[in-house]
This record gives C-alpha cells, structure tokens and sequence, in this order.
C-alpha cells in the first residue's frame, strides 16, 4: 500500500482536530496547504497564515508563499544566504547576552532584521517583498547540543578504537578521513568543523512575511507542536502508523481512526481541565 498523506486541521485553543483529509499531491506545496484549509474551514484567505518548519525551507518556497500572498512563519536553513548575512550582523551582539535583547515571553535573547526579498523571472518579472529574519540565541540549549555532541564525538572514539567505522552523519562532518605513514586508514578529529559548529551553536532562525516581532513570531511557530503531538497520537496512540487493511476500505480505516484521535484529544482536553492528570 502506498504511503498516506494525512492533512488534520487543529483548533490551537483546544488542541482537538477539527477536520481531516487525505492529499494528493505533495504535502511541501504550500498553495495546496493554503487552498485545503480555505475549503475544509471555509475560511477567508486572510486569516490563513502557514506556520512551517524547516522541511518546507527553501527559496522556492518562500517565492511561492510571497507571489500568493500566503502569510507564513517559516523555520529558515542557516545556509540560506539571507541568513548567513544576518547571523554575521547580528550573532556577536547576541553572544553578549545584553539584558535589552532578553525576551522574557520566550527565554531567549532576540534581534530582527527586515530585508528585502528580490526575485527575477522570465514569467514574472521583478519581484520584491518584505521579510523580517529573526535570530533566536539561548544559552542552555547552546550548553544542551554541545554536550550531546561532545558525548556522541566520544562515543565515536570508542568505537573507532574497537575497529568499528560509525555510519553518520555527524561522523563524516567531525571526523576526517586520511592514512598513516604505513597507509593505512585513519580518522582524525575535524577541528575546523568542530569549531564551525560551535560558533552557530545555540542560535536558531525564523522568517516571515508579517510577524515583525520576534518573540510573537516564536510564540506563533511554538503552537506548531500542538499539531505535532496530534500527529503522533494519531500514528502511535490510534492505530494511524500501520493502517493494515484492503486499499478499498482504507478511506474507512482512515475515518474510523479519526474518529478516535478525536475522542481521545477531547478526553485528554476535558481531564486536563478538571486538573487530572490524562496520563
């Protein structure tokens, strides 16, 4: 059986699903996104805003949301140029940890740049749009990934010790590949992209074509996590993840198991409200 592309729409106050739909098409088209929600919610195309992580990050994308006029919050790759220009702008001034750049609704230090965004295309022409860049700097979770890398870098170690050769990624970026005098292979700790990590370690980036403010812009990606856990309920709690059953009765597996996500979201609503622990 080929694999399901759920779409599930969820009220943010509630956390409970609202609608659902199977997708054709690829879920990283963020038109069609837009295009489902306006039909299922029936709701005007301004109060649709798209709150995006990094898979839908790409200059593609962003052109496509911009042209459409498709409000977004958007997880940003640090390789994007856009962003590698800012964090050289902004990154030392945020390292200094300067109380006036602390958002407290967030617990971390912020700053924001607003650029413009240019396109040029045979079909459309010169293209020119507003984009706030927002760059995000936390202390602990500089600490948190140095200490989980420092510890899978050690682990790493050991098991070249025990004449065992990782596969992943992490190994291949901190560890180079060489040989020794007698030409045997070696791996040498990469220094360099060791001391590149460290230097972007702790900061994370946001973009979006509205949300001026920093920590109102990560308060509204935060909210993304709601429809995350309903996701994971859904595969792991619902029976979601391994539907097993005929290609003609899927439609009706599909709602069924629906129908229990829903069950189970306002259940897990109603018990949180009378302070009982849901779980």
């Amino acid at each position: 059986m080929a694999m399901l592309k759920l779409a599930l729409l969820i009220d943010e106050k509630t956390a409970e699903p609202l609608y659902y739909k199977v997708l054709d098409g690829s879920i990283a088209d963020v038109v069609l996104l837009k295009n489902l929600f306006i039909q299922l919610a029936k709701l005007d195309a301004e109060d649709v805003n798209l709150v995006l992580d990094r898979g839908f990050c790409s200059e593609h994308n962003l052109q496509i949301m911009f042209r459409n006029h498709v409000g977004f919050v958007c997880g940003l790759r640090s390789e994007l140029k856009i962003v590698e220009q800012t964090f050289k702008e902004v990154a030392g001034s945020l390292r200094l940890c300067l109380p006036a750049a602390f958002k407290n609704s967030v617990n971390c230090f912020c700053a924001t740049r607003e650029i413009q965004w240019y396109s040029n295309t045979r079909k459309y022409g010169a293209e020119q749009d507003k984009l706030f860049i927002h760059v995000y700097y936390s202390k602990e979770r500089e600490a948190d990934y140095v200490m989980n890398m420092t510890q899978l870098v050690e682990s790493f170690k050991l098991r070249l010790k025990n004449g065992k050769v990782p596969n992943s990624p992490y190994f291949r970026q901190f560890f180079k590949r060489g040989k020794d005098d007698d030409g045997k292979v070696k791996y040498d700790f990469n220094v360099p992209a060791w001391a590149q990590f460290c230097q972007s370690c702790g900061f994370f980036f946001l973009g979006s074509d509205r949300i001026s403010l920093p920590d109102e812009a990560l308060n509204i990606y935060r909210q993304k996590d709601t429809v995350e856990k309903a996701f994971n309920n859904y595969k792991d709690r619902c029976g979601g993840r391994r539907l097993r059953c005929l290609e003609r009765a899927l439609d009706g597996k599909v709602f069924v198991t629906y129908l229990a996500l829903s069950l189970r979201l306002m259940l897990h609503k109603r018990m949180q409200d009378a302070n009982i622990d849901p779980e």
